[in-house]
């Protein structure tokens, strides 16, 4: 069996850290992240904390927003399932099509990035 990979270092020159608990926030201070850094979360326990300077990882998105996103996944899959249906790719069409749909919630979480 392999050894686990070592877990990444803190960068001292980060400007901000998106952080999903008090437990990795505390080791991220731990291996040397300062206390004093903005912190981006939707994690309710880190945004009630007073000590926590903490901010909404996700305050620009709106449900219209939401909507949008979805709508243009939907698009690039009914896009793709239709262009690979004829032909001899036909057979990945709609494994293509699920594809594009899946890669939604990846493409919010990226969008979350600022």
């Amino acid at each position: 069996m392999s050894e686990p990979a070592e877990s990444p270092r803190v960068s001292p020159d980060a400007e901000v850290v998106y952080v999903e608990s008090k437990a990795a926030l505390a080791q991220a201070v731990a291996q040397g992240l300062s206390p004093d850094i903005p912190v981006r979360t939707s994690a309710p326990a880190l945004l009630r904390d007073p000590t926590i300077y903490a901010m909404r990882a996700d305050e620009d998105f709106t449900a219209q927003r939401i909507a949008g996103l979805d709508a243009n996944t939907r698009a690039l899959s009914e896009t793709l399932f239709e262009r690979l249906s004829s032909g001899p790719q036909e057979t990945y069409a709609l494994t293509v099509a699920r594809w594009a749909i899946q890669l939604q919630p990846l493409l919010f979480k990226t969008l979350c990035l600022r």
